[in-house]
């Protein structure tokens, strides 16, 4: 059956004069149709009530009325929905059923209900439960009784009706906060500020500016100043942040007593004491530790620094980082002065500044650019070269300065010069000794003094267990015992020579055969002799060396050098006969047999093709004209190696022991990068690397070689094509430096790229690691950055 409401009516009832209290019941007349004709009989009717036209929730209900009349399509019902008419927009759903059939029907659409004219206004009430407006009230007819309690605020009065002239002297002056300033006030009794459990806090253009805050009534009170997000948490007492902060950046103290941010963004404080000046996303997580600002900064351990900088880090008590860039001071009581990428783990270490420098190990320092203090004691200074400059032992003081080191000067013209007198450990050499010395190298222990010394009359002395042994005087005289040489060499007391010494010989022998310097005897015929020339020709002047009365090597005037011959000529060296290394196994040129030795093309006539062919050969064979080979005799002829004239090698088997990766050169950004470095592809330079600075980063390309003492087996160069650049491996074993801080690295996972510059780490996101493989990890990390030996392959 279609049935459809066709008129809907309120049914308000007024009564003449006085209206009295009215129920919420109310009449509604409705008109039913049954398809297009008026419905009779009797129906059963549902009445919801809607705030909305359509949709919405409902707001009440009237129970089911059953059983009603219809008569000609019109009915009357009387409906009660309780007090849902506050004036607002009404609407009524309706659905029907004929009596005790089925489900109901719901009409549409919902009927609106609006009032009856006289409805509209109430001349006069008695009582009204809601007055919309109230405009002609009897004078005097409202007294304090009748008005409600706490329904008049400061919105019912008008601004500036009440003066200070309605307020009495009392409330006036005791109660009020004043803007000129309050008098008469007595500590303990007036204050600003709540007396419950609450945060007091100040505002300005309406935002959070200022809060004060105490967990409890005995606890030291909090103040927490700047973005209204600022947090003081975890129980924290006598905290202070200063102010800053913002949106997604605020400033924050997690726990710790008497922690202060005094200002910045991004700050974090976790450490009782803690203290972060300022600047952006700082961490101190140690206590009693200090990060005076920069920006992502940490200090994780007690009574830790960090002046300021960028990305520095803390590592351990009392260890200090003045600014800079990158840098870690991990050893206890350590320090890092400045500079950037350095790093000072060992106990007290120091780094004043400059660039990839390292102390490791207690008490040591290392300053400039690639010093790397590895030991204990050790205090290394390195000039600007691109290239790492480490100790080697404990209590070293190690210097790289290529330019010199001057002493007095500025301008130094060898490794060390030293402008003035040098003395080493002072004092004077023996009892009598004298003291003005230019210069002196010894012990300084008065009369047991052993070294050498200039004095001041500009000899030069050398002492041995408290006795002057051997003096150059300042004429070039040497004496040998003797502190006066009177001769150009003065020995005094026994000289043991083995065998004769002649030196100048005679002037008489001038041009003679007799030789002017002799070692071995008083001429060349008396056995074994070092002899120089006196004769005259082409090789006069020339040095001589005889065993058993024949000459066995000559140096001629030009420098050649004769070997079974006094008379070299056509090349520096010159040697007649054989010439035998390690029993018979190699010959030059050309030895008694052929098939044995060191050949060349055209040197060894009708050999070659023997040679390379493999027939009567036990090698090595060496040629140089049109190409080579390496041979062995073993069970058959062997050929090792061979090579060509265009530099083409062959063999079979090659070991390699020098290094434990393949690696290729490419020209980098920035040449400065340190050795254990991870390089992605440059896609704004095409052919170039970069350093890598993404997680998960699929241009990556491979790691610098060099670190941990791990060099290239096998770098791979064209000349003239490829040159230059840092080598860069692309597989095999390498040390890479690595970062932990996401997790720790142990032997066998796979690893990728990091956001910390130039660090692999620990691939956690299998997903995003495709095409952004490093390797896989041979040693472990456990936590901060070192160095992981990976095996490079590249996914």
């Amino acid at each position: 059956m279609n049935k459809t409401i066709l008129t809907g009516l309120w049914a308000l009832l007024l009564a003449a004069g006085t209206v009295h209290a009215q129920s919420t019941t109310f009449t509604y007349q409705g008109r039913l149709n049954s398809t297009t004709n008026p419905a009779t009989g009797l129906y059963d009717f549902s009445f919801n009530l809607f705030a909305l036209s359509s949709g919405g929730v409902v707001r009440t209900t009237s129970n089911g009325l059953v059983a009603v009349p219809v008569t000609n399509g019109l009915f009357t019902v009387a409906l009660n929905f309780g007090n849902q008419f506050p004036g607002a927009d009404r609407w009524l759903e309706i659905a029907v059923r004929t009596n005790g059939a089925g489900g109901y029907t719901v009409l549409a659409p919902r009927q609106p209900l609006t009032p009856t004219p006289y409805a509209i206004r109430a001349a006069s009430a008695g009582t009204a439960a809601t007055a919309g407006t109230a405009t002609n009230v009897t004078a005097g007819s409202i007294i304090g009784a009748s008005i409600a309690t706490n329904v008049i605020d400061s919105s019912k009065i008008t601004d500036g009706t009440i003066t200070a002239i309605d307020l009495s002297g009392t409330l006036l002056s005791n109660t009020f906060w004043r803007l000129l300033g309050n008098a008469n006030t007595t500590q303990g009794v007036h204050f600003l500020g709540t007396t419950d459990n609450q945060v007091m806090e100040f505002r300005a253009n309406n935002t959070p500016a200022l809060r004060l805050s105490r967990i409890n009534t005995t606890a030291v009170p909090n103040l927490i100043g700047g973005f209204g997000g600022n947090l003081v948490a975890g129980g924290a007492q006598g905290a202070n942040i200063g102010g800053g902060g913002g949106v997604g950046n605020t400033n924050r103290i997690l726990s710790g007593n008497a922690t202060t941010i005094s200002g910045g963004s991004g700050n974090t404080v976790s450490g009782e004491g803690g203290v972060i000046g300022g600047g952006v996303a700082n961490t101190v997580s140690g206590q009693y530790s200090t990060v005076s600002g920069g920006q992502n900064n940490s200090a994780s351990f007690g009574s830790a620094v960090i002046a300021g900088g960028d990305n520095n880090t803390v590592g351990n008590d009392r260890a200090t980082v003045s600014g800079g860039y990158s840098n870690r001071a991990t050893g206890l009581l350590s320090t890092v002065g400045g500079g950037d990428i350095n790093l000072a783990s060992g106990q007290a270490a120091t780094v004043p500044g400059g660039s990839l420098n390292a102390a490791t190990a207690s008490y040591a320092l290392a300053a400039g650019r690639r010093a790397k203090a590895n030991h204990q004691g050790a205090f290394v200074w390195a000039d600007s070269q691109n290239l790492d400059f480490a100790s080697s032992s404990n209590n070293q003081f190690l210097i790289r300065a290529d330019g010199g080191v001057g002493i007095g000067t500025t301008s130094p013209g060898s490794s060390l010069q030293v402008k003035g007198g040098i003395r080493a450990s002072g004092g004077s050499p023996g009892s009598g000794g004298v003291n003005n010395r230019g210069y002196a190298f010894g012990d300084g222990g008065g009369d047991n003094d052993s070294g050498m010394f200039s004095s001041a009359d500009g000899q030069l002395e050398f002492y041995g267990n408290s006795a002057e042994r051997m003096r150059i005087a300042s004429n070039g005289n040497i004496g040998i015992g003797t502190a006066s040489p009177s001769t150009l060499m003065d020995i005094a007391g026994t000289t043991t020579v083995r065998g004769d010494i002649i030196v100048d010989g005679n002037a008489a022998n001038a041009g003679t055969t007799t030789p002017g310097l002799i070692f071995g005897g008083n001429n060349v015929t008396s056995g074994e002799a070092i002899a120089s020339r006196r004769t005259a020709g082409a090789n006069q002047y020339g040095l001589d060396f005889y065993t058993s009365y024949q000459n066995r090597l000559s140096i001629a005037n030009n420098g050649s050098i004769g070997i079974g011959t006094p008379t070299p000529a056509g090349a520096l060296l010159d040697i007649e006969g054989s010439a035998r290394m390690n029993n018979n196994d190699i010959f030059l040129r050309d030895g008694t047999d052929a098939n044995h030795g060191l050949g060349w093309y055209g040197q060894i006539s009708g050999e070659i093709d023997k040679r390379f062919s493999g027939v009567n050969v036990d090698g090595p064979v060496l040629y140089g004209y049109a190409g080579g080979a390496l041979a062995t005799k073993e069970g058959g002829d062997k050929i090792a190696l061979h090579w060509n004239s265009a530099g083409e090698v062959t063999v079979k088997v090659l070991t390699i022991t020098g290094g434990a990766d393949l690696a290729e050169p490419f020209p980098v950004k920035d040449e400065d990068i340190e050795p254990g470095s991870v390089m992605v592809i440059d896609d704004e330079h095409p052919g170039r690397l970069k350093l890598g600075q993404e997680p998960y980063d699929t241009r990556v390309a491979g790691i610098i070689s060099g670190a941990g003492g791990v060099q290239p087996g096998i770098a791979l160069h064209q000349q003239g094509v490829l040159e230059g650049g840092k080598n860069v491996a692309l597989t095999g074993r390498v040390y890479v430096r690595a970062d932990a801080t996401d997790g720790a690295i142990r032997p066998g996972d796979l690893l990728t790229t990091s956001s910390n510059p130039g660090h692999a780490m620990k691939v956690a996101d299998h997903a995003r690691s495709q095409g952004a493989i490093l390797g896989k990890a041979m040693s472990g990390l456990k936590e901060g950055q070192g160095l992981v030996l990976v095996l490079v392959t590249l996914q």
